[in-house]
């Protein structure tokens, strides 16, 4: 059933990827919601997106974002691609539930892509009904929102839109539509698509549009596929770096998944460890732990590589030595890569820069939490606590005085906190509070996910919106913070996640 176009809205929409060859996408509409109701407005990005209400007439904000309308200037489209799913490749996957809407110029004056995700079936939909369950919505809403306010690049969350209607999953379930937002949805499997099909003439466009839409400054460059190869080495060496930091496991880095803009996308069976635990699995489907939370890194210089040889024709258009040239390239994600990781890390410890030394007190701390089986987000804030002699967690254990001991003898010979002199009894309190900016002390802890969904199922949004307004201030303990920022106990754990298609 299609919906009805808007001729009232005012919305400022721009579709630059829907002027592309039509190879690139499939035109669809959304499936109109039978009975929709909104569930949140992120009002704040919204307002970056110069989303006023002035933008929306007759209610049509909610019948834009739950598919009722097509607005007036809108080209809804679904974006095709490929992907390696777990190391094996499928020459089409594209988008099977969600419809690009449109892109909007932001207050930063860049482009962001508008998509309804859970909006019913496209030409890629592969036998799936093309819709999202909500538990899958506000999972990503929250993680998403989360991943925005601690400084990882991310597709953030618009609203989310309650459809009126269930979808069968492991069981009937409520739907939802959620408007996800992202500098764009390109992926490295869009261009496995087409150098699947030998498209060079496609790869090129594809190309010269993911470059003038994420790294103008590289135009004009001698060997425009290496810089941009380049340019995405160094921008996902820091991205996974932070995912590292945080403890984020995303469960699913396919290659279909895996951006070309250096974003986090695809929040399915995600999850945050509670328990350090190097080689620590959330995803159901991830059998042989190829996505565990220490393999991050490795398939991120895999992916880099199917990406580089999706390149190869463009690149060897100006080089007569692909693999040494692309070689040199992502050998250097390493370097970049164990840099950031080291700079992130050593810095929820309180230390400011890496030695020989430093790096080895971070790897006695972490093998530490591995073999007490600490949590990890909870640790690092009791760690900044224990600077001061406060009470936490750690206390009780023996081995953590040692590493105390040793830790602080390390900060003392370190005197570069310009506030606060190595010599000044508020050293180590000039430490405490930087360690705190960096370490969150509420995260969206896998337990308190799954509790709000369970009780949004059943009708009750109150806890999803709770928690919701708590992480917005990840860094703050307060009361609103503080009934989300236990970890689970033993029982509370949460050991599989899904992707929810």
């Amino acid at each position: 059933m299609q919906s009805q176009s808007d001729h009232n809205s005012a919305i400022p929409w721009q579709n630059t990827y829907a002027v592309l060859p039509q190879r690139f996408f499939s035109h669809e509409i959304p499936e109109i919601c039978p009975k929709p109701e909104m569930i949140c407005w992120n009002k704040e990005l919204a307002e970056f997106l110069n989303l006023s209400d002035a933008c929306f007439e007759n209610g049509s904000k909610i019948e834009i974002f739950g598919g009722q309308k097509v607005s007036s200037g809108s080209i809804p489209l679904a974006q095709a691609y490929a992907g390696h799913q777990f190391g094996h490749f499928v020459p089409q996957l594209g988008d099977g539930r969600t419809i690009l809407l449109g892109e909007l110029r932001a207050q930063d004056a860049k482009l962001y892509d508008v998509q309804l995700k859970g909006a019913g079936q496209t030409a890629f939909s592969r036998r799936g009904d093309g819709k999202s369950a909500l538990g899958p919505v506000l999972r990503e809403y929250l993680v998403s929102e989360f991943m925005h306010r601690v400084g990882v690049p991310s597709t953030r969350a618009l609203c989310a839109v309650l459809t009126g209607e269930k979808v069968q999953r492991a069981e009937l379930v409520p739907s939802a539509v959620m408007a996800r937002i992202a500098g764009s949805h390109l992926r490295v499997g869009t261009f496995q698509y087409f150098s699947a099909k030998g498209d060079v003439e496609a790869l090129e466009i594809l190309l010269n549009y993911a470059v003038n839409r994420h790294a103008p400054q590289l135009l004009g460059s001698k060997n425009l596929p290496l810089e941009f190869l380049k340019w995405l080495v160094a921008k996902q060496a820091e991205l996974i770096a932070h995912w590292m930091s945080l403890g984020f496991v995303h469960g699913v880095m396919n290659t279909d998944n895996f951006s070309i803009a250096g974003i986090t996308l695809d929040f399915g069976p995600c999850a945050f460890l509670d328990e350090y635990k190097r080689l620590k699995v959330f995803s159901s489907i991830d059998r042989t732990g190829r996505y565990a939370y220490a393999n991050q890194a490795p398939i991120a210089q895999w992916n880099l590589w199917q990406f580089a040889l999706a390149l190869q024709p463009l690149v060897e258009k100006f080089s007569g030595n692909f693999e040494e040239e692309v070689a040199a390239v992502l050998e250097s994600f390493q370097i970049q890569y164990t840099g950031h990781y080291h700079v992130k890390m050593l810095a929820k410890i309180g230390i400011r820069t890496a030695s020989p030394s430093t790096v080895g007190l971070l790897a006695q701390w972490l093998e530490f939490l591995e073999r007490e089986q600490l949590d990890f987000s909870q640790s690092h804030r009791d760690l900044s606590k224990e600077l001061l002699d406060l009470p936490s967690q750690l206390s009780h254990i023996s081995a953590f005085q040692v590493f105390k001991k040793e830790l602080i003898d390390e900060l003392l010979k370190n005197d570069s906190l310009e506030s606060f002199p190595s010599k000044s009894s508020q050293f180590l309190q000039g430490i405490a509070l930087q360690m705190n900016q960096i370490n969150p002390c509420i995260i969206p802890r896998n337990h308190n996910i799954e509790a709000v969904i369970e009780e949004a199922n059943h009708g009750d949004f109150s806890p999803f919106q709770d928690l919701a307004k708590a992480l917005k201030e990840p860094f703050t303990e307060g009361q609103m913070q503080e009934a989300w920022a236990q970890a689970p106990s033993v029982e509370q754990r949460v050991l599989k996640t899904f992707c929810g298609t």
